[in-house]
């Protein structure tokens, strides 16, 4: 059963969401949503568990402007499975 594409599919380049890491120094990689709503159109840290809004379908990725998961183990495993297997 497939799932249902995740809402920020459509509107950021595939290729661009498999490039995207969280800027603080170690670079993890982001996961669609946020803890608790997976929809939300967010990247999440899966390290750190920084929460990055993505407005008007430009990925907010500043530091200061980032806000955390209660609980960093949270992070979301995307549940729209990986982004390299999103159709281009």
């Amino acid at each position: 059963m497939a799932s249902t594409p995740h809402p920020l599919i459509s509107t950021l380049d595939p290729l661009l969401l498999q490039l995207l890491a969280c800027p603080a120094p170690h670079h993890a990689p982001l996961a669609l949503g946020e803890p608790g709503d997976p929809d939300a159109l967010s990247l999440t840290c899966t390290e750190c568990g920084r929460i990055f809004d993505v407005l008007d379908g430009i990925p907010v990725l500043l530091l200061d402007d980032a806000r955390y998961a209660a609980d960093p183990r949270d992070a979301p495993r995307d549940p729209h499975g990986p982004l390299d297997a999103v159709e281009r």
